[in-house]
């Protein structure tokens, strides 16, 4: 490993990139693909306090002086401080008052640190995985951190005797990851028996969903449906488990659909939510997952109330739950969709702008976050041109549709959605007189379908708006060509 006394004095990409995001007023500063980042990076925040999220996977040069630099970021919520192996203590981490998540997977902690991290009475999420950490460090951590929800303790040297404590010490734990720790499957039974409904990673039962998981992506949902079937037998001997086996329930349904069976796939969905909520408050996330799979389902079947329903228990469920803003993101754009498709144009578009503004909270940092907050942007634009605003619709179509194309490269079964706001935009240009700029839209859209077209019935839209562009331009033989393309697809 680098001397991070000799690196002290070379600041290098990872500070030239902050200082960078600084000048911006950044709030997220995302150095996960960089090689090193060390102390003297780090002290480029030193006059800088805006900062909520820092994410290092790779901070291999930094120490406790490194630490020290970020002390006075009262904003900072995230913090990622992987393969520190330099790191040592945390003295001054008690000044990140605001800290939810912190990451430390690899790094030099022992149990002595674990004083330090229970002055933070506000963490939800603690990575010690990978490190030196043992019994006592367990013991010594639960006394003040009662809105701890989520550990992982992956590899790491701990036993029965302080992880059975841990449901009593942390009252808030969701999730216990004990990858790559040794436990007969006697202990994960008791674990989970006095588990509080934590869910507990890669007991025996999960890694029999995963296999089914993975053979319904692979294809194989008969083969899936029994794996999942066989792995809800045994997590029904958990007690305490009311989460595990609505996840267990939500897998399976989704292999009754793909085998057809459509109203067992609706009704095993709805149990999933039920067992879901009989954990409380812990089981909200699951729920929702559920709600939002019955959206489609139930959009699929042509039940629009039903899934009208299900969308609002879903946001619901979601409300002040930790880490609910892509899912609620989600449930808003379903919501406002369905209120589309209903014409319900005014409440559609206050749907749409919940969904846009808890984008810009996340800062839209996925792809599929940035997907979903075009579409938000597309679905509205398509409201307004409804409500005689095709200036208002054209912006929001400029601004939505390259993130929704970009999402294509992930989910190439979007396509569908993609032709339709493409075929939406063109019409607002129309509208607004420009031909030639959706004669644009429509040339940029025969490239994204070619080899991959969509259903007839939106390919024959396409065409016949493309044989009325060329109209409007006077350009007769491609017009022509146009119509005689549409006339061969309705043959």
């Amino acid at each position: 490993f680098p001397d991070p006394d000799k690196e002290s004095a070379k600041p290098s990409q990872a500070y030239n990139r902050i200082k960078e995001l600084i000048k911006k007023h950044s709030l997220v500063f995302d150095l996960r693909d960089l090689a090193n980042v060390s102390d003297a990076d780090l002290e480029a925040f030193s006059n800088y306090d805006g900062a909520e999220t820092i994410l290092a996977a790779h901070s291999i040069s930094v120490s406790n002086k490194g630490l020290a630099h970020l002390s006075h970021l009262k904003k900072l919520r995230r913090l990622e401080l992987n393969d520190a192996s330099y790191l040592l203590s945390l003295e001054g981490i008690e000044r990140l008052g605001n800290l939810r998540e912190l990451s430390l997977k690899r790094a030099g902690i022992t149990d002595s640190t674990a004083g330090a991290l229970s002055t933070l009475p506000h963490l939800r999420r603690l990575d010690v995985s990978h490190t030196d950490i043992t019994d006592h460090f367990l013991e010594q951590l639960g006394a003040k951190m009662h809105e701890l929800e989520e550990i992982s303790l992956e590899h790491d040297h701990v036993s029965y005797k302080a992880l059975r404590r841990l449901p009593a010490d942390f009252p808030a734990l969701q999730l216990l990851d004990l990858s790559d720790v040794i436990l007969p499957e006697e202990d994960f039974l008791k674990l989970y028996n006095n588990g509080r409904n934590c869910l507990i990673v890669p007991d025996p039962v999960q890694t029999e969903q995963a296999r089914a998981q993975a053979m319904l992506i692979g294809g194989n949902a008969r083969g899936a449906k029994v794996v999942y079937e066989h792995a809800l037998e045994r997590a029904r001997q958990y007690k305490n488990a009311d989460r595990l086996r609505s996840r267990i329930l939500f897998g399976l349904a989704g292999c009754l659909w793909e085998l057809q069976q459509h109203q067992k796939a609706i009704a095993t969905l709805r149990e999933s939510a039920r067992t879901a909520m009989r954990a409380g408050a812990k089981g909200r996330v699951e729920a929702s997952d559920a709600h939002r799979l019955l959206i489609t389902m139930l959009q699929n079947e042509g039940d629009l109330k039903a899934a009208e329903s299900e969308a609002i228990k879903a946001i619901s469920n979601l409300n002040d739950a930790m880490d609910a803003e892509p899912r609620l993101l989600e449930c808003h754009l379903s919501l406002g969709n369905l209120y589309y498709v209903e014409k319900r144009f005014h409440e559609a578009v206050a749907e749409l702008e919940r969904a846009e503004a808890i984008a810009n909270q996340l800062l839209a940092s996925t792809s599929q976050e940035k997907a979903h907050a075009g579409t938000a942007r597309c679905i509205k634009a398509a409201c307004l041109n409804e409500l005689g605003k095709p200036k208002e619709a054209r912006a929001l179509y400029r601004q939505g549709l390259p993130s929704v194309i970009n999402g294509l490269k992930e989910e190439p079964r979007t396509l569908d959605k993609v032709v339709v706001f493409m075929i939406g935009a063109a019409q607002t240009e129309l509208q607004l007189g420009d031909a030639s700029e959706a004669l644009q839209y429509s040339d940029h859209m025969l490239k994204l379908i070619n080899g991959h077209p969509p259903t007839t019935n939106l390919m024959r839209k396409a065409l016949e708006q493309r044989v009325f562009i060329f109209s409007k331009l006077h350009r007769s033989e491609e017009a022509a060509q146009a119509r005689s393309d549409l006339e061969k697809l309705n043959h």
